[in-house]
């Protein structure tokens, strides 16, 4: 969604207004868990061809809890809010970081 604000009339301002992932997801009417798990994605940049590795981040985990389902639809918010400059992103593939035990207990 686009914005325009006026400023004392004499200039107006784009702002463009992002969906919270969590919205957004929800509404794909998909579940959305209340934990986050850190993910490693794998994914295309569509112009380029380009194959970008190690996309990783903490993410709200979706769906039935797959890697695969949650870092497909963090492409779709991504390439649902592209801006220019950016190409969008294809799905290669994606896992969770694996969890370290603390072995000092």
């Amino acid at each position: 969604m686009i914005v325009r604000l006026e400023v004392q009339g004499k200039m107006s301002i784009k702002k463009t207004e992002l969906m919270p992932f969590v919205k957004f997801a929800q509404s794909l009417n998909l579940i959305v868990h209340d934990r986050k798990r850190k993910i490693k994605g794998t994914f295309r940049e569509i112009t380029t061809k380009k194959i970008i590795k190690r996309d990783i981040f903490d993410a709200v985990v979706i769906g039935k809890g797959t890697p695969e389902e949650t870092y497909k639809v963090y492409l779709r918010y991504f390439n649902h809010t592209i801006e220019e400059g950016e190409s969008e992103r294809e799905f290669v593939s994606a896992e969770w970081e694996k969890v370290e035990a603390n072995t000092n207990l």
